[in-house]
């Protein structure tokens, strides 16, 4: 089936609405659509055909990315996005393993809104195959190694239109964009933003208020860092036309919950992944309790198997690209397995834990997500990663990193948690997070694990 293209249909229909903010310039929707124009006919004098991948580099010129995204979308490509922070030499990993036809860097890309033929609103409606390939994301496996998600354009679409049951978003509406757009969670912004018919403003060096604040922001999607950083600034009340601040990437604390409603944060948590082209539940803010658990996507069913959580519906992808070929994780009746331990309430669905990251310890089962959770609610721990360490009584003993003000004092830490979590469950050891991972949003745990065993040995 075919979809207008969104950006075409508000550049015909509301040509004057701006459709981007960047820091130094604001594109209205006709004007974006001549830019992606312009874009188009700069991919396919590289003669690229329909269904081949196009790599790009997404890099820290927003706007650029966007239009070039929706450039090869417009082709009939396939759309790579690959981040700016890796090495060159990975990147060119990344987009051989992806067979990609072509590779655009940024220099390559223009801006410009000059329609040669002065032809004010665009003519004709340009159609999309919503059953086409339109996106591969590199996503991280549990050890850290990169697998390559291939999603149809049907998913990102379905997940844009479930988002607006949870956080409603329409045309005069400006979502702040914080994510990278090599993430699903960037991607989903623009999906979100450019069906509505609203504003996507790209975030610069300011401090997040001060953005939110000057830009009339609406809408914002941290990570749990983020939201910190948020909260740390110096700002005394919430600007009216903000109704929603979007959290996920990782388990939100309790504490850190509970001081964003506190300062009066409209905050919603979403549980999601890249396989699911985003969301896949989300709390309402609406509902007056956003320690609740997140309601279900309304296109995505959702059960529980042998305690694992599993999802099928159109938002899920088509699968990873492996040597040329797609191959598809579902099962026969659709059903993929996030990895993810769960159980469905009555108010939605409560996240546990990774299932591969489960260890045993003297035969008790250990969940790492269950320690960092009472880890993070201690003052002073702004993150807290838990891994297994080898131990020659009890098989495996929990060690932990944490990030923060707090000290990593194993009798106080200890201390604390014994007050949540019964004995087996106590750390061995506690450590200052590595300076590598200060701030990184991803963590390679198997190289942590590592570290961890290089450093328990040591302490023997």
């Amino acid at each position: 089936m075919t979809v207008p293209d969104p950006i075409r249909v508000h550049a015909g229909v509301t040509p004057d609405v701006v459709a981007v903010v960047a820091p130094d310039r604001e594109l209205t929707y006709v004007e974006l659509d001549t830019a992606i124009n312009h874009c188009t006919a700069y991919i396919q004098s590289l003669s690229v055909a329909s269904g081949q991948c196009v790599g790009f580099v997404a890099g820290p010129d927003v706007l650029k990315t966007i239009v070039t995204l929706f450039a090869i979308l417009r082709c009939g490509a396939v759309a790579f996005p690959v981040s700016h922070r890796l090495p060159p030499s990975v990147r060119t990993d990344y987009t051989e393993a992806a067979d990609c036809a072509a590779v655009i860097t940024p220099d390559e890309v223009v801006v410009t809104t000059e329609s040669p033929d002065d032809v004010t609103v665009p003519p004709g409606v340009v159609q999309l195959d919503d059953s086409a390939r339109a996106t591969i994301l590199a996503t991280s496996g549990s050890s850290g190694r990169p697998k390559l998600a291939v999603h149809m354009l049907r998913s990102h679409l379905y997940s844009a239109w479930d988002s607006y049951d949870m956080i409603p978003l329409v045309r005069g509406d400006r979502w702040l964009l914080t994510i990278p757009l090599n993430h699903v969670g960037g991607i989903a912004v623009l999906f979100r933003s450019f069906l509505a018919g609203s504003t996507v403003v790209t975030a610069g060096s300011a401090p997040l208020m001060k953005t939110i604040r000057d830009g009339t922001i609406s809408h914002v999607s941290l990570v749990t860092t983020q939201l910190k950083r948020l909260l740390d600034e110096n700002w005394t009340s919430v600007p009216g036309t903000l109704r929603s601040v979007l959290i996920g990437g990782s388990a939100v604390p309790d504490v850190l919950l509970a001081r964003a409603v506190d300062r009066g944060l409209p905050v919603q948590v979403t549980y999601g992944m890249t396989e699911a082209s985003s969301q896949i539940a989300t709390t309402r803010v609406s509902g007056g309790d956003t320690l609740s658990d997140p309601s279900l996507m309304r296109h995505l069913a959702v059960r529980i198997r042998n305690g694992i959580i599993e999802i099928r519906g159109p938002n899920v992808f088509e699968g990873y690209l492996l040597d040329g070929v797609v191959e598809d994780p579902r099962d026969r009746e659709g059903w993929f397995s996030t990895g993810d331990l769960g159980e469905i309430t009555e108010s939605g669905l409560r996240v546990i834990g990774r299932a591969d990251r489960m260890f045993v310890s003297g035969g008790e089962n250990i969940q790492p997500e269950e320690i960092e959770f009472h880890l993070n609610n201690i003052s002073g721990i702004d993150r807290a990663v838990v891994v297994p360490v080898p131990d020659d009584e009890f098989g495996w003993r929990p060690y932990a990193f944490i990030e923060g003000s707090a000290r990593a004092d194993d009798a106080e830490l200890s201390s604390l948690l014994e007050e949540k979590l019964p004995r087996y469950k106590i750390p061995v050891q506690f450590a200052p997070m590595p300076s590598a991972y200060l701030d990184v949003s991803k963590i390679d745990r198997e190289e942590l694990q590592n570290e961890a065993i290089r450093l328990h040995d040591a302490a023997k």
